[in-house]
């Protein structure tokens, strides 16, 4: 936003400079005053996609959440949506109201959103195994439904596994237990370089949006802390970029908001932030073992849904990963709804939308 009273934020900060029409050239800056030219802002184009967006944000309806599509390899964020939302203009009048709010509207939850990972962990977990040959996804798994409690709440599978049972049913019925039994393979520091790896414990590299400051997340109790109900905190935008690496040979992107921005002489200029490579942070085969056993949706969609406990309450959060197309991902995307008791909330807005892009 931008206000007079209040300041910027987002894109309206970072780029304050090119919108207000004000040149990095101190010399060219000094000619335009000494002949009072008058200053002219420059546009900025956004690699948000206007329908992809306000469509994220009719299925996210009154559920209070967040939205995040990236595309493949590129990076380019189609849709960053956080509810509830405010209207901008409106700022100077309802500040004092917005501030107040329960509800959190200043609050970019895809940015800033701290939340608990919960099982949300469990295909970068799996992924890390994979990788280190400490499993193979095939291994036969014993007891998986075996409920786990975590401060007086329980967790259990999203649904009952019929024996035999391997790694591939315990993923895609989200089972806490076979990953508790799997934490003294990785130990503490084990599973904490896999949270560095992912780039969890990590701010991601933009000055576009306001983004949440970096928790360690350190790990105390590895079987705890396996099943994300440790220290370590997670906003959406994290995870999208994390989970872009499973449907990009290893790779994760870099997320870029800002398409391009007018030069002074009214020239488009592609932007640059975030232009350096990528490393992998997994193997190719690693990656694609885990993208092959992902659960599919109308075999168009890759996709891993979740419930997570959130809070002392027992208050829960949906979540919904998905990679579009199956064959050869070009999307990836984060859908998280707060306060619902069934994952399928944030699995049915998650598919619809990919839906929608996948058609367009």
């Amino acid at each position: 936003y931008y206000s007079f009273r209040y300041g910027t934020s987002g894109v309206e900060d970072a780029l304050n400079n090119a919108l207000r029409g004000e040149s990095d050239d101190v010399l060219a800056e000094a000619w335009r005053k000494l002949f009072h030219e008058p200053q002219v802002g420059r546009d900025v184009r956004l690699a948000l996609d206007a329908a992809w967006q306000a469509q994220a944000s009719n299925l996210l309806g009154e559920h209070s959440g967040a939205v995040v599509l990236l595309t493949i390899p590129e990076g380019a964020i189609r849709v960053l949506l956080s509810q509830p939302l405010y209207d901008p203009n409106d700022l100077d009048e309802q500040f004092e109201f917005l501030t107040s709010d329960e509800s959190a509207p200043l609050l970019n939850r895809a940015t800033q959103g701290q939340y608990q990972p919960g099982m949300v962990l469990e295909p970068f977990v799996l992924a890390a195994a994979v990788n280190q040959d400490l499993i193979t996804l095939e291994d036969a798994v014993e007891d998986p439904n075996r409920p786990v409690e975590v401060a007086g709440q329980q967790m259990d599978c999203l649904f009952p596994l019929i024996a035999p049972v391997t790694w591939v049913e315990v993923l895609g019925a989200s089972c806490p237990a076979p990953l508790v039994e799997l934490a003294p393979q990785f130990g503490a520091e084990g599973l904490q370089a896999v949270w560095d790896l992912f780039g969890f414990t990590s701010t991601p590299t933009m000055t576009t949006v306001p983004l949440a400051e970096a928790v360690p997340g350190t790990v105390t109790d590895p079987a705890v802390a396996i099943i994300g109900q440790e220290a370590l905190v997670i906003s959406p935008l994290q995870v999208a970029v994390a989970w872009s690496a499973i449907g990009n040979m290893g790779v994760p992107v870099q997320p870029r908001l800002v398409a391009a921005v007018q030069n002074t002489a009214g020239e488009w200029v592609s932007n640059a932030e975030n232009s350096s490579p990528r490393q992998p942070i997994l193997s190719l085969e690693s990656a694609e073992q885990i993208r092959a056993v992902l659960p599919t949706a109308e075999q168009r969609t890759l996709e891993y849904t979740t419930l997570v406990l959130s809070g002392p309450e027992e208050s829960t959060n949906g979540w919904y990963l998905g990679l579009a197309p199956a064959a050869a991902p070009r999307y990836a995307i984060v859908v998280v709804v707060e306060d619902v008791d069934q994952a399928a909330v944030a699995q049915e807005i998650g598919q619809e939308l990919l839906r929608v892009v996948l058609d367009n």
